[in-house]
C-alpha cells in the first residue's frame, strides 16, 4: 500500500466505526483505529476495545 491508500483506509474505518456504541457501557466515546491489521474500536468512557474484524474486509466492503 502505498500512502495515500493508508490514509484512505484510516479515514474509512474512522467515517464507518467511530462513535459506535461501546459494547460494554453502550458510551458513543468511542474512536476506530487500525491496529495490526485488525479494525477496533476503543472506549474512551471504560477503556475496553472490541474486534471489528480484518482491515482489508472491513475496508473492501465500503
Amino acid at each position: 500500500m502505498d500512502a495515500q491508500q493508508v490514509t484512505d483506509a484510516f479515514a474509512a474505518v474512522r467515517q464507518r466505526y467511530a462513535r459506535t456504541p461501546c459494547r460494554s457501557c453502550r458510551s458513543r466515546e468511542t474512536e476506530a483505529l487500525i491496529a495490526y491489521g485488525t479494525v477496533l474500536v476503543s472506549c474512551s468512557n471504560c477503556g475496553t476495545a472490541a474486534s471489528k474484524g480484518p482491515a482489508q474486509s472491513v475496508v473492501a466492503a465500503r
